[in-house]
């Protein structure tokens, strides 16, 4: 009986080794898209960067809420092409479907989002988790790498700060919230912008 009981044993160690070594999906990941799910800002986060990767519109989409505003820095103005404070969920949909669909001439994208600060801001009601909200302050750090090996690698580089907010909506497969992006704010390059360099707003607003 023993030795039965350990071939058993043995059988299930290795079953669960393979069945993790066939697994290219990290922690809290969904077993269909390899994007986590949104039940932390954080995993939004990463989900965000994930989607760059992929060039995924629909994933990135996902993770913004309808009211959602791209507000773009002062400081990247150009008066001779002016941006608008802020543009809503459809305006960044059509950006970056240009930036990701096949005519956008770009052959790879990197995004790494640090968080520099976290803040928890709690709603009026503290039975409703559904109006707390959570502010980030992020370094932003991506690359472009263009088809036309002629063409130079765009680089971005600055601080932003996103405002999460529990979607009221829709949960998780666990029944958990799902957190969306509520604001994007680009709060401009560093002071000494490195050469090749651009901001965030200066990318964006050229895909408009």
């Amino acid at each position: 009986m023993t030795t039965r009981v350990s071939v058993w044993i043995l059988i299930a160690i290795v079953a669960t080794l393979v069945a993790g070594c066939g697994s290219t999906s990290g922690p809290g990941d969904t077993e269909d898209t390899g994007y986590p799910e949104r039940t932390t800002p954080d995993n939004v986060l990463t989900k965000i960067e994930r989607a760059f990767r992929n060039m995924d519109c629909d994933a990135y989409m996902d993770c913004l809420a309808e009211d959602f505003l791209f507000c773009p820095s002062y400081d990247q103005n150009d008066p001779n092409n002016p941006l608008p404070p802020c543009w809503d969920r459809e305006t960044e949909r059509e950006i970056h479907e240009d930036m990701f669909g096949p005519d956008g001439g770009i052959a790879e994208i990197s995004l790494d989002i640090e968080a520099v600060s976290v803040q928890f801001q709690e709603g009026p009601d503290p039975y409703d988790p559904t109006d707390d909200a959570w502010h980030y302050v992020v370094d932003v750090d991506l690359e472009i790498v263009f088809e036309d090996p002629d063409h130079p690698a765009w680089y971005v580089v600055g601080d932003s700060e996103f405002r999460f907010r529990a979607d009221p909506d829709t949960v998780s497969s666990s029944g958990e919230l799902l957190w969306d992006v509520t604001r994007w704010y680009d709060t401009g390059p560093p002071p000494a912008l490195p050469d090749g360099a651009s901001s965030l707003s200066e990318l964006k607003s050229s895909q408009r």
